[in-house]
This record gives structure tokens, C-alpha cells and sequence, in this order.
């Protein structure tokens, strides 16, 4: 049995703490009565003034908009009261009551009232900032979270804060302490991505997965391969992919006369063979590097190999169509989008590049997942559409299109040599975990 067993649980329950206790202990300041609030009478020009003009609608038998004058206490000191208060006093001042039907109160008792009104709340709230700030103590949201998880354990990787709770709103903000309770149950599931993160920074200290890079062609990944075919659930050259090697459509290997790669014996050629695509990721054109899954989680670097060429058209009649024979070199760079996939369809966007008429290799350093692939987008273009739908971008004269020739990946990367990564040395130092 691991004698740090002990040591572990008491890291996690402080991380759960730090998330959704500590900063946490009084969010609800600005929700809750405070204790040590003391009811005060009214001051008597107050009093009067509501008991005149104010009554006949706000009481306990006609409480109009819920609000019940004769009952409510005068505790400038409790957050809610003093708020509740602060809109009678507002309403008031800004004439809109009593409602215009009701009989109007004179200039002078109006200003008696507000006067005497606004003193007692102004000596209160300049109190209640002198001993709490102006800022009610709140919980860390759970965006805040997952990136203090992500610093303390050097793992940029960590996906948290969708197994958080929603964070409550107010003004339409998520770091409004008087929003951000804490509950059972965002406790725990603050245990459980504590718990989590702990074993995702530690899982690969005793045996560190090795670091390594490894190219994988395009020409070698069924997904892109696959859609050069056409079937029964696809027809449409616009969601298929193209064979290309260099700027020319690699007929043999789209007619299915000759092999689909030359494979390792021929490495020019290798490097000049690609898949080409005219439409962005969608269904069914989802092209992607599914022979690479990390195999840890952790940083890596992704190179990715790609060009622009031009389809020319089907025909002159069916011009928005493209022809994957009839290709050419590209005419203008293209943005392309890299995102991290998961089984079923979970997707993450990682990091983008651009890519040019000639060859390109561009590099992007991400933190993927243990288990995901990648799955490159060529994003300015259309989704492919059901028939009739013309692309945006296709001219007279053909449309744009991006050959993929590989990705290599590199990692997982490490940023120490030491036996200890620095988020767990941290908290463990030198201890074996």
C-alpha cells in the first residue's frame, strides 16, 4: 500500500477547498442575512412618508410587486435589506412612485424623505466597505479553476471546467460573488476534478512516457483515403477528397489503376503525394490523422505539410462542380484550423497556420488528451451542402482547394529532465508518489 495514500487525500481535499471553500466562505455575504445586522426603527420622517403614500398598495393583503413595506424591517447593515431599500429610495427620487394615479406626495416631503432615507444607507454601506472592500468574497468560477489546476500542476492539458457545475449568473456576469454558491454538490465535483487532476499530473511519473517523433502521410489514413471513392451515400466530387501528387491529380490513384502510395520505396514521390480537399470538416468530409492517438497527455509540437492547388470545373455548364482531374496550382494561401478529436465527436480546436502555394510546413506546439488524433480544417472553405448548392468560392473558371500531405507529431514533450515534473514537486518535493 502507498504510504502517501493519506498525503494525496489531504492534497485533494485542499485543492476542493481552494476551489469552493476558501475564496468561497463568504460569497454568500451579499445573499444571506448578516448575523450580526441589528433591526433599527425607522426614522420617523420615513415612516410617516411610506405609511402615507406607500401603504394602500405595498401591504401584507396587496403586496404589489411582491414587496410588503409594512413587514420589512429597517437593517441598512444586511446586504438584502439595505438593496431592498436602496430601490424604494431610488424609485422615489426618481418620481416613478408612488404611480402616476396615486395622489403625488409635495416637493417637500419628498425631499424630506430621501434626505432622511439616504443618510442612514450612506453610513452603512461606507461601514460595510471600511470592514469587507467594496467586492463581496467569492468562489473561484469554474474557468478560474481549471487554470489554477492547470498552473499549480505545470499539465496545460487539463479539462476541468466542464465537469463543474454551471457558475451562476448575475448582470450577466460568472464572477459575481453573490452568484457563486457552493452546494453539496459543487463540492463535490470539486473533489472530483481534484482527484483528477492529481492523477493526470501524476500518472506517468514512475515511467514517463518516451518522447518521439513520428510522420503519418496523408495517403496512409483511411478517413482521407476512403472519400476518394464514390458510393452510395456520396456522389458529390465537393465531399470527396482528391488525389494529388504536386500540383496534378494523381489519376492512377483516383481511377484505381495504380496504388494509392508509393509508400517508403519512393520517398520523393512520397513527399509529393497528398490528399486535396475544396470544402471545410463536415459531415460526411471529415478527413483526419486518425493512425495517431497521444499517447499520453501532455505537451506536443504537430508539423503539419499541406499546399493550395485549383480544381478546374466539371463542365462549362456545371461550373460550380470541380473536376479531380483537371488540377492546377493554387493562387493564394489558405488558413487552416488543427483540432484535437475524440471518439465519438468530441472536437477541440488547438491552434491554426497558414498554408501556401508551394508546400508549407507549419508548426504549432498544443496539449492534447491522452487518446486524441488530429483532425486538420481547411476553415475559409464551404460546408458541403445538400444537391443544389452552389460553393461561394467557386468561380467560372474552377474554385480553391488544400492538398495534405502529412503530420508529424513530436512528444510527449517534457519541460524538466528531473525524475519529479515541476507541478507535483510542488506539493510533494522529493517524496516518491
Amino acid at each position: 500500500m502507498n504510504s502517501h495514500l493519506p498525503l494525496r487525500f489531504g492534497v485533494i481535499i485542499s485543492l476542493a477547498c481552494a476551489g469552493a471553500l476558501i475564496i468561497g466562505a463568504t460569497a454568500q455575504t451579499g445573499i444571506k442575512k448578516n448575523p450580526q445586522s441589528k433591526t433599527l426603527a425607522k426614522p420617523t420622517v420615513v415612516a410617516q412618508f411610506v405609511s402615507k403614500n406607500c401603504l394602500a398598495c405595498h401591504n401584507k393583503s396587496n403586496s404589489s410587486g411582491g414587496l410588503n413595506l409594512a413587514d420589512i424591517p429597517f437593517e441598512p447593515n444586511d446586504s438584502r435589506n439595505y438593496n431592498l431599500w436602496v430601490k424604494v429610495h431610488d424609485r422615489v427620487s426618481e418620481k416613478e412612485m408612488p404611480p402616476p394615479e396615486s395622489p403625488k406626495p409635495s416637493a417637500a416631503s419628498r425631499t424630506s424623505f430621501l434626505a432622511s432615507l439616504s443618510s442612514p444607507l450612506l453610513t452603512a454601506s461606507d461601514q460595510r466597505i471600511k470592514n469587507e472592500g467594496r467586492s463581496v468574497w467569492r468562489r473561484m468560477n469554474r474557468y478560474e479553476y481549471e487554470n489554477t489546476l492547470r498552473d499549480l500542476f505545470d499539465a496545460p492539458w487539463l479539462q476541468i471546467k466542464e465537469t463543474l457545475p454551471e457558475d451562476g449568473l448575475l448582470y450577466r456576469y460568472n464572477k459575481v460573488g453573490e452568484a457563486l454558491d457552493v452546494s453539496y454538490v459543487q463540492i463535490g465535483r470539486y473533489l472530483s476534478a481534484a482527484q483528477y487532476a492529481l492523477n493526470e499530473a501524476t500518472a506517468d511519473l514512475a515511467s514517463r512516457t518516451p518522447t518521439t517523433t513520428k510522420r503519418f502521410y496523408a495517403r496512409d489514413q483511411r478517413s482521407f483515403v476512403g472519400l476518394a471513392k464514390f458510393n452510395e451515400f456520396n456522389g458529390s466530387p465537393e465531399r470527396a477528397t482528391f488525389p494529388i501528387t504536386g500540383d496534378a491529380a494523381d489519376i492512377p490513384a483516383l481511377q484505381e489503376t495504380g496504388p494509392m502510395t508509393v509508400g517508403a520505396k519512393d520517398p520523393v514521390k512520397r513527399e509529393a503525394e497528398g490528399m486535396g480537399v475544396v470544402a471545410s470538416a463536415y459531415e460526411p468530409l471529415q478527413p483526419k490523422f486518425y493512425q495517431f492517438r497521444a499517447p499520453a497527455s501532455g505537451t506536443y509540437k504537430l508539423r503539419l505539410r499541406a499546399h493550395s492547388f485549383w480544381a478546374g470545373p466539371e463542365s462549362a455548364q456545371r461550373w460550380w462542380h470541380p473536376s479531380r482531374t483537371n488540377l492546377s496550382a493554387g493562387r493564394t494561401q489558405e488558413p487552416i484550423s488543427l483540432y484535437a478529436s475524440f471518439p465519438p465527436q468530441r472536437l477541440r480546436k488547438l491552434g491554426g497556420m497558414d498554408v501556401g502555394i508551394q508546400p508549407t510546413v507549419g508548426e504549432i506546439e498544443v496539449q492534447l488528451l491522452k487518446g486524441e488524433s488530429i483532425q486538420p480544417d481547411a476553415v475559409r472553405f464551404f460546408r458541403s451542402r445538400p444537391p443544389n448548392w452552389h460553393n461561394p468560392l467557386a468561380e467560372k473558371d474552377g474554385q480553391p482547394g488544400v492538398c495534405f500531405h502529412w503530420l508529424e507529431v513530436e512528444g510527449p514533450i517534457y519541460k524538466t529532465t528531473s525524475s519529479v515534473a515541476r507541478g507535483p514537486a510542488r506539493l510533494f518535493h522529493s517524496l516518491t508518489i
